[in-house]
């Protein structure tokens, strides 16, 4: 009896191997690069130049593209250090926080995972939609860029935009005396 069960349950996990394909690997977070303290996944490495191929049917798969990248915002202020203000007329930004939306195609429609390399900040979230975090980064430029995998490694093309964060004027307040 406990024999015939697990034959029917072997059955049962190799027909959904079958139909549905091997696993990919779970994450909390879309993200790599040196994002801590966000756990991260790294991509499989893949030689991209022989063609990757994928359970049920064995087919060569085509890589996914990102076909689009989108900043919320390409330039901001850095905020002003503790205990200083802005100058007057001067706009500085308290929050550098940059949404980012990531528009990516499969040929075949297999589901991708994002990832996201960042040159400053940390990416915050999971997905085609995160944030990337700029607090307390230095005035300059960063780029993010945004690979997709469909299991057989970012293959596909890329995206790459960069941001800039300028200094702002910023000055200690000065007190009345009363």
């Amino acid at each position: 009896m406990l024999i015939r069960f697990l034959l029917i349950l072997l059955f049962s996990i190799a027909c959904l191997f079958y139909l549905y394909g091997f696993p990919k690997p779970v994450s909390n977070k879309s993200v790599i690069g040196s994002l801590e303290p966000s756990p991260t996944v790294e991509p499989r490495q893949t030689d991209c130049s022989k063609p990757c191929k994928r359970p049920p049917l064995d087919e060569d798969n085509k890589p996914p593209d990102v076909t689009d990248l989108t900043l919320s915002q390409t330039e901001v202020a850095a905020s002003c250090p503790s205990g200083q203000v802005s100058q007057e007329g001067m706009a500085c930004d308290d929050n550098t926080t940059i949404k980012v939306t990531t528009t990516a195609v499969d040929p075949e429609k297999d589901v991708v995972m994002y990832y996201y390399t960042v040159s400053g900040g940390r990416i915050v979230g999971q997905g085609s939609n995160v944030s990337w975090n700029l607090t307390g980064i230095a005035p300059g430029t960063y780029t993010i860029t945004a690979g997709v995998d469909d299991g057989c490694g970012i293959c596909g093309q890329t995206q790459t935009r960069t941001i800039t964060i300028r200094s702002c004027n910023c000055i200690v307040p000065v007190m009345p005396i009363e």
